[in-house]
């Protein structure tokens, strides 16, 4: 089982706990939001390059401010819902 998989078994349907899941995820871009870098297609022909990924496990800085928007954002509407 993945552990995306055994978070949703674990916690899914238990706002009445007051525990969510937020789909951080939704936000962020797959293809902008990681760190890359511009590198020479050939080393031998460096006048062509192409982006590549250096981290596709953890986002640059856009990418945890995305995050971060939509922790904000569900923070604020619970934090409503319970006025």
């Amino acid at each position: 089982m993945s552990w995306t998989s055994r978070l949703i078994e674990t916690y899914d349907n238990r706002e009445d706990e007051k525990i969510y899941l937020v789909p951080v995820y939704l936000n962020v871009d797959p293809y902008h939001d990681y760190r890359a870098s511009v590198v020479p297609v050939s080393s031998r022909n460096t006048e062509f390059t192409m982006t590549v990924d250096t981290d596709n496990v953890h986002p640059a800085r856009v990418g945890y401010n995305k995050i971060a928007d939509v922790i904000y954002s569900y923070i604020k509407y619970f934090a409503y819902l319970d006025d």
